[in-house]
């Protein structure tokens, strides 16, 4: 009878099992399968910049809208304005947010969560997408925009017009409501 050392030695090769750690070289239709998933989930992490969600098929309306929208502002008229946006696309296709503008804006960017004083200079530098039936509910704490004042007096209370261009050359115009920054905004969701 062989002692333990000695069965242990004995066992090469193909006689110990599987071996965990590695890994076969993926066929060429494998390879093609993962670079295709990792397409495809940048592809989703870029376009779920608008933290959409779907919404149930049985309330959801089939139109492009800007539901609400928000302005903040600081006690110094040279600080940057956050603004808040609620756009529902009901439509069966994907939208992006291309152009948005105000006479009380004089530069517009986007940013995600708490930001520095700087001002935008110009327009969106890149589309914010919305998928088909799915709600863009912008955030303090997420993805928002960043506004840089023109001249118009902003008060809070006022109601100013914000215009959105959307990449199918549609454009819808809202009210925005102005509040002063550290006001709760309204946590408005397409189903209310």
């Amino acid at each position: 009878m062989l002692g333990t050392d000695q069965t242990m030695s004995k066992m090469s090769g193909a006689a110990r099992g599987p071996t965990f750690g590695r890994m076969a070289p993926p066929s060429a239709g494998r390879a093609r399968l993962l670079a295709h998933l990792a397409t495809f989930l940048i592809a989703c992490s870029s376009s779920a910049e608008a933290f959409a969600k779907d919404a149930r098929p049985e309330i959801a309306s089939a139109e492009l809208k800007i539901e609400h929208a928000e302005l903040l502002i600081q006690a110094d008229p040279a600080a940057p304005v956050d603004a808040f946006l609620v756009v529902w696309n009901g439509t069966s296709r994907n939208v992006g947010l291309r152009d948005i503008t105000s006479p009380a804006f004089a530069g517009i960017g986007t940013v995600r969560g708490r930001h520095d004083d700087r001002l935008p200079n110009g327009g969106l530098e890149n589309e914010i997408f919305v998928p088909s039936r799915s709600e863009l509910l912008m955030r303090e704490s997420g993805m928002h925009l960043v506004v840089r004042r023109s001249g118009t007096e902003l008060l809070p209370g006022q109601q100013v017009p914000v215009t959105v261009g959307f990449n199918d050359g549609k454009t819808l115009t809202i009210m925005a409501v102005v509040k002063r920054s550290g006001e709760r905004i309204e946590d408005h969701h397409h189903e209310d």
